[in-house]
């Protein structure tokens, strides 16, 4: 339960929430609006819903979503729009979309890798920036990446592998 946090507006450093195996939700954030380095919500199993991050805008360095079995949307980052760092969406076992991040405009690389029941990832239509690395690896269902038809350069490294049905 994060309802005690709830007058938080900015972190200036890094926000990492990890390892809470009866976190269920991450209310009690709704009034971040601000990660001035990076954000990890990593291997908290029962976490079902992003929702208490929906007015969470910018991200200063890393946004990381891994290994939260019971996740199925990222629609509590609506709000979302600059990732100044790496978005890594990984091993993450019920997503079915990544929808909630369709106002995200600006990551400087993008990992999505091991989620098995990620459909597609048509949340990324307005990210229009070139990447440093792009890396699409073994999310089986995957069907196409028509979602990044607007990134205009990769200055790094790209991996898509492993992606049965595309």
């Amino acid at each position: 339960d994060l309802s005690d946090l709830r007058c938080l507006a900015t972190v200036a450093r890094d926000l990492v929430i990890t390892s809470n195996e009866g976190l269920r939700s991450v209310e009690g954030l709704q009034g971040l609006t601000e990660v001035g380095g990076s954000l990890r919500i990593v291997e908290n199993g029962s976490l079902v819903n992003l929702d208490g991050l929906a007015n969470l805008g910018r991200i200063g360095e890393d946004l990381e979503v891994r290994g939260n079995s019971a996740l199925t949307n990222l629609d509590g980052l609506r709000s979302l729009t600059t990732v100044r760092g790496i978005l890594t969406i990984s091993q993450n076992l019920e997503l079915e979309n990544i929808d909630g991040l369709e106002n995200l405009r600006t990551a400087w690389s993008l990992f999505i890798d091991r989620n098995p029941l990620l459909g597609d990832i048509d949340g990324l239509s307005n990210l229009n920036v070139s990447l440093m690395d792009l890396n699409i690896s073994e999310n089986p269902l995957l069907t196409d990446l028509d979602a990044l038809s607007e990134v205009p350069a990769l200055e790094g490294d790209l991996t898509v592998r492993g992606n049965d049905s595309l």
